[in-house]
């Protein structure tokens, strides 16, 4: 059986996003947003996703984070977040991808990846991008090497989530660009 063909999605940074759609998509997936952006339960409330979205337009205009809404049609199905290292001769950011749970399991982990990806080498100037993902979440990790992460290892015991402490496992991306002919 033929794999169905994902609908065409765009990344619009999320402070150009309506309100309300930003709103549906942080309440609908809390669990999924606790586990990879928070240390404790977050803040989902009204004032907290406008605060969201203003820090959003503050961090693109410093050029210190991106947040961006992955699109299909006027529906939010995912969040990215690329947030440059601090250390300016990097030049490296670390990315946080949450797919919409009703949107997983299906193609858009991986297309998303290959796309954010692209975009922060060519249009943001990154040379390197890291993400890290539970060890448990097998099909996210499958969806960071099928768009060409590798992965470098794992972080023990790294992010306290539900009261754990759990692994991590961390993943790279070195700018194609700048990867000699013939190098691993």
């Amino acid at each position: 059986m033929a794999a169905k063909p994902l609908e065409p999605f765009e990344l619009i940074p999320a402070h150009d996003v309506d309100f309300e759609e930003v709103y549906a998509f942080f309440s609908r997936n809390r669990d999924l947003l606790d586990q990879t952006t928070h240390r404790c339960p977050g803040d989902y409330s009204d004032y907290a996703i406008r605060r969201r979205q203003l820090k959003s337009a503050i961090e693109a205009e410093r050029q210190s984070a991106y947040r961006y809404a992955v699109m299909v049609g006027t529906s939010m199905i995912g969040y990215v977040r690329i947030v440059r290292v601090l250390e300016k001769t990097l030049i490296a950011a670390d990315v946080q991808l949450v797919m919409d749970k009703f949107h997983q399991r299906n193609g858009y982990g991986t297309a998303v990846g290959k796309f954010v990806a692209l975009k922060a080498f060519e249009e943001l100037g990154f040379r390197k991008l890291t993400v890290t993902v539970l060890v448990n979440h097998l099909g996210a990790n499958k969806s960071l090497v099928n768009a060409g992460f590798r992965r470098v290892g794992t972080l023990e015991k790294n992010t306290f989530i539900n009261g754990e402490w759990q692994d991590m496992n961390l993943y790279e991306m070195v700018n194609p660009k700048l990867l000699k002919k013939g190098t691993p």
